[in-house]
C-alpha cells in the first residue's frame, strides 16, 4: 500500500484542515497569507515592460536575422534563409497570425517579441517571490526589465525574448513540483513547446525541467503520461512545419545539422576553432557586462550578512548560557512565570514539555493566519529542489551551451538573466527580510514557514540600489551608443581589460540608438528601389567594409531585386524575394544594359581607381545608407578581383543550405 501525501493537519488553534497536492502542499512564503499584491505586481511590471518596449520598437529589420525572419512571414523554408535553421516555427507562425489581424510584418513580429520580453519580466516576478519572497521577487522583475540586452531583444524582431520566458516558467514550475502533481507534465509541455520557438531550448532548459519531472512523477504511469504531453507538444509545431518546409522533415533536419555544425566548427572549443576562446571571452564580456552592477551589490549584501551572523551568533552563545543556568536553577526559562496550579518542573525533560503547551496557550486565538502544527510532516523538500539547485539547473546549462557552441550576440544572455537575476538578489533579499527562527515544535506544516519581518533601513538601502542598477541598464540602452560606455572603450588605462575590446564586440551594441540607425538605413536601403530595374540590374555589398551585416536588411528592402554580397575574389550570396542562396565563383553577371549599383565606402580598394576611369560613378543618395555612398559601376569593371559580365536570359542565382 503506498502512502498518502495529503494528510489532515491540526493547526495551532485546533481546527483541521487537508492540504491539496501542488499548491497548498507549497511552503512558498507566497501562498500564506496571499495578498492582492502578490497579484497585481507580476502584472503591473509586465505591462509596463511591453509599454516600455514597444515604445522603442524598430520600424525595419535590424539584422541578418531578422530580415529572414520577416522573409519566412511569407513563406517557410530554412534552406533558403527563411529563416535560418532550425527554423524557429512558432516565433514565424505567432507573426504570421498577428499579421492576419492588420498589422505590417516587421511591426506583428516585434509585437511577438515585445509581449514575450513582458511576460517573461512579470514571470521572473513570481519566480523571484517564490525563492526568495516578495521583495526578491520585485527586485528580479525590475532588474530583468530594465536590462539593456533584454530591452533590445525585445524591441527588435528577434526571439531571444522566448528563452527569457521560458526559463522562470520552468523555475516556477520545478520549485513548485510535489509528489503526484502536474507540474512535471507542465515542465515537459512547456519545454517542447519553448523548442518551437526556438530549439536550442531543449539543451539548455532540459534539466531545469527535469527537476519538476523527478519532484512531481512517482509512478510509471504519472511519468508516461509526463513524457507523452512533453511528446505532443513538441509534435505540435514539427508537424506542420515539416509539412510547410519544401522537401519535408528530413531536409529540415539536414539543414538544421548543416547549419549547427558550421556554428561548432567556426566557434566551439570543442572542434579546436581558433575563435573557440574568442567565443567564451565574448560570453564573458557580456556577462559582465549585463550583471557587473548587481554582483557588487550582492557582494556588499554578503559581507552585511557575514557580520551580521557573527554578530548575532555571539548574543546567541550569550544568551544560551544565560538560559542554561536559568533553567538549571529554577526549571523555566529565565523570566517566565510559573503556571498557574502547575508544580514547577525539576529539569530540563519537563522543562520541553511546559514550554510546548506554554507556546500553544500563548497563541490559541491568533486565527487561521497562523502557523499550524501537523504531527508529522506531508513533504519534505528533496535536496534536488533546492534553491541554488534550481538556479543552477537554471543557468549551468545555459552558460555551457553559449559558450561551449556559439555566442553570436546579446540575445543569448537572456537565457541566463532570469535565474542569474534571482541567485544574485538573494543575499540582498536576507537583508531586507531576515528569517526568523524556526518554531521549536518537532513538527510543523508543510506550508508554514519561519515567520519574517522587513528590515526598514536594509529594505531602503538596497531597494535604492536595485533602483540605480536597473536605471543605468535603462540609461544604457536609451541614451548610450553601447552597453559600455564609450570612455571604456577608448580609454588607454582599460585597453588591457578584454571586455573593452571590439573583438569581444564591445561596446555591445544592444541600444536604442542600434536600432535607430538600423531603421535610417533601411529607409536609405528602401529609396534605392526607383532606381534599379529589376530585370537587369544587381545591387551590391561587400563584406571587408562591414556591408554583410546589413546585407539581409537589402534584401528585404529591395525585395524584388536582385542583391549579392562580395569578399575578395568571389560571389558568396545572392537573394531574391526574400530567398538566400549560396553562390560561387568569381564573376557577377547583369542583364543586357544593366549595370551594378554598389553600396561601399569611398575607401574601398579600386573605387577611386574605377571613378577616375570612368567605369564607375557615384550616384546622389536621397535617404543616407549610414556612412555609406551609392556607385553604379558599368559592365566590363571588376570590383575586388569580382567581374562585372553582361549574361543573357536566366541568370543563375546559387543553391541552397543542403546542396
Amino acid at each position: 500500500m503506498s502512502t498518502k501525501l495529503i494528510e489532515p493537519a491540526v493547526d495551532i488553534a485546533g481546527a483541521t484542515h487537508t492540504l491539496r497536492p501542488g499548491r497548498a502542499n507549497s511552503d512558498r512564503s507566497s501562498t500564506v497569507g496571499l495578498e492582492i499584491s502578490d497579484l497585481l505586481v507580476p502584472w503591473i511590471v509586465g505591462v509596463t515592460t511591453l509599454v516600455a518596449r514597444l515604445a522603442t520598437a524598430a520600424k525595419g529589420p535590424t539584422d541578418w536575422d531578422s530580415a529572414q525572419y520577416a522573409a519566412a512571414i511569407a513563406r517557410f523554408d530554412v534552406t533558403h534563409g527563411r529563416p535560418h535553421p532550425p527554423g524557429y516555427w512558432l516565433y514565424v507562425v505567432a507573426g504570421r497570425i498577428v499579421h492576419t489581424l492588420g498589422p505590417g510584418v516587421i511591426h506583428s513580429l516585434v509585437l511577438v517579441s515585445a509581449v514575450a520580453s513582458g511576460v517573461a519580466a512579470g514571470l521572473v516576478v513570481i519566480a523571484g517571490r517564490d525563492l526568495g519572497g516578495r521583495w526578491v521577487g520585485l527586485a528580479a522583475g525590475i532588474v530583468v526589465a530594465a536590462s539593456p540586452f533584454a530591452w533590445f531583444s525585445g524591441s527588435i524582431v528577434a526571439s531571444y525574448s522566448f528563452d527569457l520566458l521560458i526559463a522562470p516558467v520552468l523555475i516556477i514550475l520545478a520549485w513548485r513540483a510535489r509528489p503526484h502533481s502536474w507540474h512535471g507534465a507542465a515542465a515537459l509541455a512547456s519545454l517542447g513547446l519553448a523548442a518551437g520557438f526556438r530549439q536550442s531550448s531543449l539543451q539548455i532548459f532540459g534539466l531545469l525541467a527535469l527537476v519538476a519531472v523527478l519532484g512531481s512523477v512517482r509512478r510509471l504511469r504519472e511519468g508516461l503520461i509526463a513524457a507523452a504531453i512533453g511528446l505532443a507538444a513538441v509534435a505540435a509545431w514539427v508537424v506542420p512545419m515539416s509539412m510547410a518546409q519544401p522537401g519535408g522533415f528530413a531536409t529540415w533536419v539536414r539543414a538544421s545539422r548543416i547549419e549547427t555544425l558550421g556554428a561548432i566548427r567556426s566557434t566551439s572549443i570543442l572542434d579546436h576553432a581558433a575563435a573557440g576562446v574568442t567565443n567564451v571571452g565574448t560570453f564573458a564580456a557580456y556577462a559582465t557586462v549585463a550583471l557587473a552592477p548587481l554582483a557588487v551589490l550582492t557582494l556588499f549584501s554578503a559581507v552585511a550578512l557575514a557580520v551580521r551572523s557573527l554578530v548575532r551568533g555571539h548574543h546567541a552563545r550569550r544568551s544560551g548560557r544565560a538560559a542554561a543556568v536559568a533553567v538549571t536553577v529554577t526549571g523555566r526559562p529565565a523570566g517566565a512565570s510559573q503556571p498557574a496550579g502547575a508544580s514547577q518542573p525539576a529539569g530540563a525533560e519537563q522543562f520541553d514539555e511546559w514550554f510546548r503547551s506554554e507556546r500553544l496557550e500563548a497563541t490559541e486565538g491568533l486565527g487561521a493566519t497562523s502557523h499550524p502544527v501537523a504531527t508529522r510532516p506531508s513533504w519534505v523538500r528533496p535536496w534536488f529542489q533546492s534553491r541554488w539547485v534550481i538556479l543552477t539547473a537554471a543557468t549551468a546549462p545555459a552558460i555551457a551551451v553559449v559558450m561551449l557552441v556559439q555566442f553570436a550576440k546579446g540575445g543569448y544572455l537572456l537565457a541566463v538573466l532570469p535565474g542569474a537575476a534571482i541567485a544574485l538578489l538573494l543575499a540582498p533579499g536576507e537583508l531586507v527580510s531576515p528569517r526568523q527562527p524556526a518554531d521549536p515544535a518537532p513538527y510543523r506544516a508543510p506550508r508554514a514557514e519561519p515567520r519574517r519581518h522587513l528590515s526598514i533601513p536594509w529594505l531602503i538601502l538596497v531597494s535604492l540600489a536595485v533602483l540605480a542598477v536597473a536605471s543605468i541598464g535603462a540609461d544604457r540602452f536609451l541614451q548610450g551608443n553601447g552597453v559600455l560606455p564609450a570612455a571604456a572603450t577608448t580609454s588607454t588605462r582599460l585597453h588591457w581589460l578584454w571586455l573593452t575590446q571590439a573583438r569581444y564586440q564591445a561596446p555591445y551594441a544592444d541600444t536604442r540608438s542600434a536600432v535607430r540607425t538600423a531603421d535610417q538605413i533601411d529607409i536609405g536601403l528602401a529609396h534605392l528601389s526607383p532606381l534599379v530595374h529589376a530585370d537587369r540590374d544587381v545591387v551590391v555589398m561587400d563584406v571587408i567594409d562591414g556591408g554583410a551585416s546589413f546585407y539581409r536588411n537589402a534584401g528585404w528592402e529591395l525585395l524584388h531585386d536582385r542583391v549579392a554580397l562580395i569578399t575578395p575574389g568571389a560571389v558568396i550570396y545572392n537573394q531574391l524575394h526574400g530567398s538566400l542562396y549560396y553562390a560561387s565563383g568569381s564573376t557577377l553577371p547583369v542583364g543586357v544594359g544593366g549595370v551594378v549599383y554598389l553600396i561601399a565606402p569611398p575607401s574601398l580598394p579600386g573605387i577611386a581607381q574605377l571613378t577616375k576611369d570612368g567605369a564607375a560613378s557615384a550616384i546622389p543618395l536621397t535617404a543616407p545608407i549610414g556612412d555609406y555612398r551609392l556607385w553604379m559601376i558599368r559592365p566590363g569593371a571588376s570590383i575586388l578581383d569580382v567581374h562585372i559580365v553582361v549574361e543573357p536570359g536566366l541568370r543563375p542565382l546559387g543553391t541552397g543550405i543542403t546542396s
